[in-house]
């Protein structure tokens, strides 16, 4: 009996970005965007909803607040996003292990970081 060998990876390696389970990452570009959407329409209604001056702030904040929940916390507890379910996709290491809570977080602030990276800095 033989056993399969799994790649091996880094310690501080950040996810790959969603494929399947046979591997396929058709469909990561439309569930980014579905995603971004969600994301986007909740920040959009908390603007609408509140008034005064600062609610461009408060639509700012739900629009942050939701893409955080969404990409960290219920991506760990589901392996996956509204937009990567509609595609069956999920984010897994090389090796197959899904990513850490603490790594979804690092992957969030860092797919942040690199929105405003006009001179790629950020590797």
């Amino acid at each position: 009996m033989t056993t399969a060998v799994r790649p091996q990876r880094a310690a501080n390696e950040f996810p790959l970005t969603g494929s399947t389970s046979d591997g396929d990452e058709t469909g990561v570009i439309a569930a980014f965007l579905i995603d971004m959407t969600l994301h986007a329409a909740i920040g959009a209604t908390a603007w609408s909803i509140a008034s005064g001056p600062t609610a461009v702030l408060y639509g700012i904040v739900a629009w942050l607040g939701a893409s955080f929940l969404h990409r960290t916390l219920i991506q760990r507890l589901t392996r996956t996003t509204v937009g990567k379910c509609s595609f069956g996709l999920e984010l897994r290491h090389v090796d197959g292990t899904y990513p850490s809570t603490g790594q979804l977080v690092g992957q969030w602030f860092r797919g942040g970081l690199c929105c405003f990276d006009v001179f790629g800095s950020v590797d």
